[in-house]
């Protein structure tokens, strides 16, 4: 199965007049992000990401405090660094990926208890270090 183009609205979309030209065409790294988190979905309980629909995509909840990882969260503080680690502790996800922000708490703690195991700029995926590569 391909993620890489979802032709149906696609081409709505290209119909329409001010959309014109407008693809949902994935890029190579999107899709290296989308099969590496796919490979290790059945060793996989909850996802931590700043880009939700990877999470989705691979069929795994998300911490419900972190579902909405917006940089108006993290500006207002309605999100804080604490909420995040919490949320990680918590959870304890197999799998974080990060691709929007990089919040120095979080990086340390993935550094401590994660495995980098892609890194496709902007895409950084950690594995939890007991789940082996």
């Amino acid at each position: 199965m391909s993620f890489q183009v979802l032709p149906i609205l696609d081409r709505e979309l290209m119909d329409s007049p001010k959309l014109t030209g407008f693809s949902l065409t994935a890029t190579q790294e999107k899709l290296q992000v989308y099969r590496t988190m796919r490979s290790y979905a059945d060793r996989t309980e909850w996802v931590v990401t700043d880009m939700p629909m990877y999470a989705f995509l691979i069929e795994k909840p998300v911490p419900p405090t972190l579902a909405t990882f917006s940089r108006k969260r993290l500006v207002t503080g309605e999100l804080t660094d604490m909420d995040i680690l919490l949320a990680m502790q918590t959870y304890q996800p197999e799998q974080v990926m990060m691709a929007r922000f990089v919040i120095p708490t979080l990086e340390d703690y993935l550094k401590e208890n994660y495995n980098l195991i892609l890194n496709e700029d902007p895409y950084r995926l950690f594995l939890r270090k007991d789940i082996s590569p």
